[in-house]
């Protein structure tokens, strides 16, 4: 793995004890890259990012500097507080969006009990997919009473993740399959649909059975 200075910015940061250099990752051919030493996610071309030249230490741009405290509409009440260290046994957390264990910072809500990880917390409110003709909206909320979706992309389930959503179609992404570069979703959208009709007749009869499972839920929190 080769990295490149982009000009001479030399950054101290905490999370760190030697200087670090704004820097450019070569990950061509690599079957591993680094871990951001703030969020501990995924280094790669895409992400500026700032690194040791005296250890294999890596910063993500975005975690170098990031805000105290923001507002997400997963939690209209109260702003997330960053924060650089879990507060839990063991340091690690569970992400409220994705669902993944998170090791590094995150921004929390502790009167909602809601963590996520720096990255989760910058997805776009509304994004505009290749397989999908409507913009598709981040709910943030469990899907269908607590049932979860069927991703119409990769076919898998989700459950108590964030997703992206057309609600008068129906139509759900996970948010990993959403974000994904056009080229790559719409390849594996047409792949899908060459081998998949089965796939797609049991998703619709799931989506069916869980949209009438949620009505009735409804109702009987409604009438409680």
């Amino acid at each position: 793995m080769e990295i490149s200075s982009l000009e001479a910015l030399t950054l101290t940061h905490f999370s760190h004890a030697h200087p670090l250099h704004l820097s450019q990752i070569d990950d061509n051919g690599q079957k591993e890259n680094p871990r951001c030493g703030g969020c501990h996610e995924e280094c790669s071309s895409k992400d500026g990012v700032y690194a040791c030249r005296s250890c294999t230490y890596f910063l993500h741009c975005e975690c170098a500097d990031p805000p105290r405290e923001i507002r997400h509409p997963a939690d209209e009440l109260h702003p997330l507080a960053f924060l650089d260290v879990p507060p839990y046994p063991g340091e690690v957390f569970s992400c409220s969006a994705c669902r993944q264990i998170g090791r590094g910072f995150l921004y929390r809500c502790a009167a909602c009990r809601l963590d996520v990880h720096p990255r989760c917390a910058r997805l776009p409110a509304c994004v505009q997919h290749p397989s999908h003709k409507h913009a598709l909206v981040l709910a943030t909320k469990t899907a269908y009473g607590g049932l979860g979706f069927i991703c119409d992309l990769c076919i898998r389930h989700g459950r108590k993740q964030w997703y992206y959503r057309c609600k008068p179609c129906g139509f759900e992404l996970h948010t990993e399959c959403a974000i994904k570069e056009s080229s790559k979703s719409s390849g594996k959208s047409s792949k899908k649909k060459k081998g998949s009709k089965d796939s797609r007749a049991e998703k619709e009869a799931e989506k069916f059975v869980k949209e009438a499972v949620s009505e009735v839920i409804e109702e009987i929190l409604d009438n409680m």
